[in-house]
């Protein structure tokens, strides 16, 4: 069995440690079989100033992930 390698991948970010690691994993997969590499962050808005309204920070940080 083997595996056809992917032509595009997307990989979704929060800036997590999870998210982070998912994104190093799908770099290394896009690099390895190469493929275009889409990064995805969706920000909803209400749920942020709901949870800044009581609060609660969403987001610990962002930056560039190397």
């Amino acid at each position: 069995f083997r595996m056809i390698p992917p032509s595009t991948i997307l990989v979704a970010v929060d800036f997590s440690d999870g998210s982070k690691a998912a994104l190093t994993l799908a770099a290394r997969l896009a690099r390895q079989s190469h493929a275009e590499l889409h990064i995805l962050h969706v920000e909803d808005p209400l749920l942020a100033a709901a949870a800044s309204e009581r609060g609660i920070l969403l987001s610990v940080g962002c930056g560039t992930v190397s």
